[in-house]
């Protein structure tokens, strides 16, 4: 056994056996996994999107990765970024907190045989106001959704979980958006 997974091991027994509100199977598997670093952030969220998960909702979704390519905006001087995929909802946040990621888990089928061709948790950035319901449009990169999408033409459909949300308060992190702080 490595130096690092019997320091793992060493501080979840500790955790466990200091402080029982923390101990679970996923904070143990967290940090086995080699993440001790952000085991009670990710506690923290689990825990506000456990307690707040009845006061956010989505509705009128739709999905779709037809490529944008790097266009010009001539009146503000600048090109759009490329992007693979859009996702668009109406959000609703009844929580008391800014929410400023929301992670889903999308999965593309092949609307003909209804077989899952694809499937991927995605963190995506949204700004929604406490007690507000607002259309959220996010551009996000899926080079393999985007082959999926254009592979299967007219016999794509598609589906979503919505795994949980990202307040502000919590999402005091600089990590790349592919980071499921939810897992």
């Amino acid at each position: 056994m490595s130096k690092k997974n019997t320091v793992s091991i060493c501080l979840c027994f500790f955790l466990i056996a200091t402080y029982v509100p923390y101990s679970s199977a996923s904070m143990f598997d967290d940090i086995t996994s080699g993440d001790i670093a952000h085991v009670l952030d990710k506690r923290k969220i689990r825990k506000w999107n456990q307690e707040n998960r009845k006061k956010y909702k989505m509705g009128e979704e739709k999905m779709g990765c037809p490529g944008f390519p790097m266009e010009w905006l001539p009146k503000e001087g600048r090109y759009t970024t490329p992007h693979d995929c859009y996702f668009t909802a109406k959000f609703t946040n009844n929580t008391s907190e800014y929410i400023t990621y929301i992670i889903v888990n999308i999965k593309f089928f092949n609307k003909t045989t209804n077989t899952l061709v694809v499937q991927k948790k995605e963190t995506l950035p949204i700004s929604v106001m406490p007690t507000v319901t607002k259309t959220i449009q996010v551009y996000f990169d899926n080079d393999l959704f985007l082959k999926a999408y254009k592979q299967l033409g007219d016999d794509f459909s598609w589906n979503y979980e919505l795994i949980g949300c990202l307040p502000k308060d919590l999402a005091y992190f600089t990590y790349p958006y592919e980071y499921n702080w939810l897992e």
